[in-house]
């Protein structure tokens, strides 16, 4: 994120002049080191815990430089490995307990992958401006908000189907559905909202919904499984 402040100051100059970097709260030399620094702190405590865990972080730091550097321009691409960077912390998690109890992680890194890809051109809506003045090609400045709107609702439809079909296949216990439907009912909503209105002012109230839905599931599933 540090690194994504530093590489998008211009963009942030225009769309968000009170993050740091634009707002004169640290300068952008200091903000790499600072990047620096995180990067090879969580490095060496995931190596100390696991090869598997080095890998897992290594990958997302990998695909943080890729994007921030290269695919960022590049449009669904680059919304797909902020995607999958998402839900790289409930993989990683996963693989200190061994992948095991890993049907409610599937459920968690599937709503992260899938939601975070419809959020991340969504986005694009709400950026549009920022982004267009940059050559910045996000779905939204390639096909239009129109077709934008459709394809992030493509995926959250996918996102709420994936979470539901364990349930139906029982193979998870039905506590967590509750979680599961409060989530799917925000996804819908903040969709819907967004069909209606095609504006940057809905898309940003569409993607900051879509934040509260994920945490809410996050929250319940920490909740039911320590009780279970």
């Amino acid at each position: 994120m540090v690194f994504n402040d530093y590489i998008d100051y211009k963009v942030d100059i225009i769309n968000s002049p009170h993050k740091p970097i634009p707002a004169g709260k640290i300068s952008r030399e200091a903000a790499l080191l600072y990047a620096i620094l995180l990067a090879l702190v969580s490095s060496l405590l995931s190596f100390i815990i696991s090869y598997i865990s080095f890998f897992i972080v290594i990958s997302g730091l990998l695909i943080s430089f890729l994007y921030n550097t290269y695919l960022k321009k590049k449009g669904l691409i680059g919304n797909i490995m902020v995607a999958y960077s998402t839900s790289l912390p409930f993989i990683y998690g996963a693989s200190i307990l061994y992948f095991s109890n890993f049907i409610p992680i599937l459920i968690l890194i599937m709503l992260a992958l899938l939601s975070n890809i419809s959020r991340e051109i969504i986005k694009g809506i709400a950026d549009i401006e920022g982004d267009k003045a940059l050559g910045i090609l996000t779905v939204a400045n390639v096909h239009g908000k129109k077709f934008a709107v459709r394809l992030a609702s493509f995926f959250i439809i996918l996102a709420i189907i994936s979470s539901i079909i364990p349930f139906i296949f029982k193979l998870l216990n039905l506590y967590y559905l509750i979680p599961i439907l409060i989530t799917d009912s925000i996804f819908i909503y903040a969709t819907y909202i967004l069909v209606k209105s095609q504006m940057e002012s809905t898309a940003l109230k569409s993607k900051n919904l879509y934040l509260v839905a994920m945490l809410i599931t996050l929250i319940g599933f920490f909740i039911i499984s320590y009780y279970e």
